[in-house]
């Protein structure tokens, strides 16, 4: 949900899509969820905006404030970051819909995997496997990553 409570976004897991339901004020319920991210029906790996991107098992996520947004005077200032489980990866949507990677997919000179247990550039080297929950801490402004496969809590923190 929300911090505003204006609406929550939902990872179904077993659907390649982020759907969001916006918060009816006057009778207390969320609305029927609509598509956000992503296709219902399409899964994959591509960066993009709204329904031109793909993922691949989305899972849990977690709203984290964006001070570039707040200083720009933005009505919502929060980012969505979610386990894109069989992508390996973490993902960043924007309050727009725009879908990037921020973490994970990483190593390429290693092998043609992008899975495994790499730390590193979180683009460049980092790898996750089937990572799953997400948790930020705004005072260390640390994000606590668990991965399925790897049997571990990994940490990313702003810098």
């Amino acid at each position: 949900i929300h911090p505003s409570g204006k609406y929550m976004l939902i990872g179904l897991g077993d659907r390649p899509c982020i759907l969001k339901s916006d918060y009816n004020f006057s009778t207390h319920e969320f609305m029927s969820p609509t598509i956000f991210a992503g296709n219902f029906n399409s899964s994959g790996f591509t960066d993009g905006v709204g329904p031109t991107a793909r993922f691949n098992n989305p899972c849990q996520g977690v709203f984290v404030k964006n001070e570039d947004y707040v200083k720009a005077g933005k009505e919502d200032v929060y980012d969505y970051y979610v386990c894109d489980r069989e992508n390996c990866c973490i993902r960043k949507i924007t309050p727009e819909g725009v879908v990037s990677l921020y973490a994970g997919r990483g190593s390429v000179s290693v092998n043609s995997n992008f899975w495994g247990y790499i730390d590193g550039d979180l683009t460049k080297d980092a790898r996750f496997n089937q990572p799953q929950g997400i948790a930020y801490d705004e005072a260390s402004q640390t994000f606590y990553i668990s991965e399925r496969d790897n049997h571990d809590i990994r940490m990313i923190t702003f810098q």
